[in-house]
This record gives structure tokens, C-alpha cells and sequence, in this order.
């Protein structure tokens, strides 16, 4: 358990990514930023303002971007000079709050769109759209999705939903 900076306060925390054994993003919505935070010594690092774009809400991390996905939108970050690059319009495939998970595998970026069960595949950038998934099994009908994680091999999905998680393959 890693606890956030007290100096934020304990509530707002939004968004979290792995970078490596020294670096994770973690969001705080009130802030309207994404800091870097050692994941042992909890010392915290560079920020980036998301203000202008959208609170941090669901992050994804892959190659020196940091994605935010926020509504119908993914804001991209640059890891290196903490800076604002792109906004990518994601609403021809997920409408409203529908969006609320995101994972990037080295390759693709997936979102998942919790009320119509299915993960979208976009390319390694989020530029282009490549397919989607559609969740068939039980747990996904009868619980609120709420986040996605897909491992290195792009085998398996993690889908959290209430107090449990699904793996899909």
C-alpha cells in the first residue's frame, strides 16, 4: 500500500501507471495533475498540469506518454518534458462516461467501455482504430466494470468490476 503525499490530502487520488521500479504516475483530480512518485521511498517527482485538457481520471503509460482517458477522450502527455501533446476524439466508439478503462500492451492501447462490455483496440499510438472485443460471460452483465490491465504478451485481459476481477485470454 503506498499512501500519497499528505500534502494533497488523502481523497482525489486519480489515475495510476507503471513506468518502471522507480517510477509511477498517480493522478489527484483536485490538483489537476499527474505526478511521478518513487513506488518505495514515495518521494514524489515531476507533475504534469492536466488542466487544460481534462482531470486525471484512467492512466495508461507506454514509451514516454503518459495517456489520460477522461469522457470521450484520451489526452496524451509527453513523460519527457511533462508537457500536453494530443487529444484523441474517442466518442465514435464510446459515448458518455462510458469509457472507464485503459491499458497500453508495447503494441496497442486498449480501452473499455463499461456499458457495452467491450474492449476497443486502437494502434500503439491511440491514432487509429483497430477492433473491438465484446465481454460474453456473466459477470459483466451483472456488475459495474471499472478498470482494464493486459498483461505483456497481450494474452490476457484483467477487467475489475465491484470487488473482483475477471481474466479474459
Amino acid at each position: 500500500r503506498i499512501n500519497f503525499a499528505t500534502s494533497y490530502g488523502t481523497n482525489d487520488y486519480a489515475g495510476y501507471a507503471y513506468k518502471d521500479s522507480s517510477t509511477i504516475y498517480v493522478g489527484h483530480s483536485t490538483q489537476n495533475k499527474a505526478f511521478t512518485m518513487h513506488p518505495t521511498t514515495k518521494a514524489l517527482g515531476a507533475s504534469i498540469d492536466m488542466s487544460s485538457q481534462a482531470a486525471p481520471y484512467r492512466f495508461a503509460y507506454h514509451n514516454n506518454v503518459l495517456y489520460n482517458l477522461n469522457g470521450t477522450n484520451i489526452h496524451t502527455y509527453s513523460t519527457t518534458n511533462n508537457a500536453f501533446v494530443s487529444t484523441i476524439d474517442i466518442s465514435s466508439k464510446v459515448s458518455g462516461t462510458n469509457a472507464v478503462g485503459i491499458a497500453h500492451d508495447g503494441t496497442n492501447l486498449y480501452v473499455l467501455d463499461g456499458s457495452n462490455s467491450k474492449i476497443h483496440k486502437y494502434n500503439a499510438t491511440g491514432t487509429t482504430y483497430v477492433s473491438f472485443v465484446t465481454l460474453s460471460d456473466t459477470p459483466h452483465t451483472s456488475l459495474t466494470l471499472e478498470s482494464l490491465a493486459v498483461d505483456l504478451t497481450k494474452a490476457v485481459f484483467w477487467v475489475a468490476h465491484g470487488t473482483s476481477t475477471s481474466l479474459y485470454a
